[in-house]
């Protein structure tokens, strides 16, 4: 049996795909590591953001109800009613003409933070109508990950605005990401960091391991959305970027599919690299996924990296958008600017 095979267990890649560490690496977080104090001091954090709530995509359940709830009175944080609300409109919290107003409100309010409350499903079914809206005046900073994309691709692309592919508040309540990558976020958004590294980056094609030093801005986020974002007014932007993917209840052939089509559609040319971070839930071994993911990366004359550091697994650390990005010694470093 191969031993210490990097911090990477999760993906239990094959041989050749990532070599043997000769040192133990961490072992990955489990869920619920948040102990009462943690989570009562981070709760605090938040509630001192100049921030509010929105829900772009998927409602919330009774569960994270009742967690929303405690936030807003035991700790005070700015969650507006409609971001907890859930009307189980097709599948999202509300209409798309409700959606579309409290995000406009949110735009329109004092805050400089924008925080979604889950992704789900739904978030790009707003965008058409968004891009007929004018430019804010105000710049502002959103928060989230997963159906979140395609949101975030459009305020940074179209808008000019930062953003961060990072635990959406619901996230707090489910307790499934380690404090630490919390840490960093909050870190961030309370601008006391200003530059980190995201470890255990592994490169798994000849293009990787050959050039030593890969740097340029960063893009990307949920793969199934990445997909379809081309053809919209949102589509995705690699001209010299490094591109980030993930996902959640994708069979590894359809990641394959998935890729193969971002690269028969342009969309993976003048890309700087491609860093893959956690596939999870894919009704198949992590062998598996990570035997595909070496596959295609095989495929491309382009660096191309693997890491559980974000992603819908228990570690999500904070991605930058348009921030400029060192993937080096088997980490990457962020300059948040």
């Amino acid at each position: 049996m191969l031993k210490n095979l990097c911090a990477l267990a999760l993906f239990l890649m094959c041989i050749g795909c990532v070599e043997e560490e000769k040192r133990k690496g961490p072992e990955e977080t489990p869920a619920g590591t948040f102990k009462d104090e943690d989570l009562d001091e981070t709760s605090k954090r938040i509630a001192a953001l100049d921030m509010t709530v929105v829900a772009p995509g998927a409602g919330i359940t009774e569960d994270h109800l009742r967690t929303m709830q405690i936030l807003q009175t035991k700790y005070g944080v700015n969650i507006p009613m409609q971001a907890i609300a859930n009307r189980a409109a097709t599948y999202c919290s509300d209409s798309v003409q409700n959606r579309l107003k409290f995000i406009e409100q949110a735009i329109k309010s004092p805050h400089p933070i924008i925080w979604a409350m889950r992704g789900g499903f739904g978030t790009n079914m707003l965008l058409a109508d968004m891009d007929k809206w004018p430019i804010p005046k105000e710049k502002k900073m959103l928060v989230g990950f997963s159906d979140t994309t395609s949101l975030q691709l459009f305020v940074t692309q179209k808008w000019g605005w930062k953003s961060i592919h990072a635990p959406v508040l619901i996230h707090l309540s489910d307790q499934v990401f380690s404090r630490d990558k919390f840490e960093t976020l909050l870190g961030i958004l309370e601008g006391k960091i200003s530059q980190y590294d995201i470890n255990e980056v592994y490169p798994i094609n000849a293009a990787a391991r050959k050039q030593k030093v890969v740097e340029g801005r960063l893009t990307g986020g949920n793969l199934t959305l990445i997909e379809a974002s081309i053809g919209t007014c949102w589509e995705v932007q690699t001209e010299g970027k490094i591109l980030f993917l993930e996902d959640i209840n994708l069979k590894p052939w359809w990641i394959y599919r998935s890729m193969y089509h971002l690269k028969e559609s342009g969309r993976l040319k003048g890309l700087k690299a491609i860093v893959f971070g956690r596939f999870v839930k894919t009704g198949t071994s992590q062998k598996e996924v990570g035997r595909t993911l070496c596959e295609f990366a095989d495929s491309m004359d382009i660096p191309v990296y693997i890491t559980d550091q974000f992603g819908h697994g228990n570690h999500n650390m904070p991605l930058v958008y348009d921030a400029k990005a060192v993937l080096h010694d088997k980490k990457m470093t962020i300059n948040v600017e």
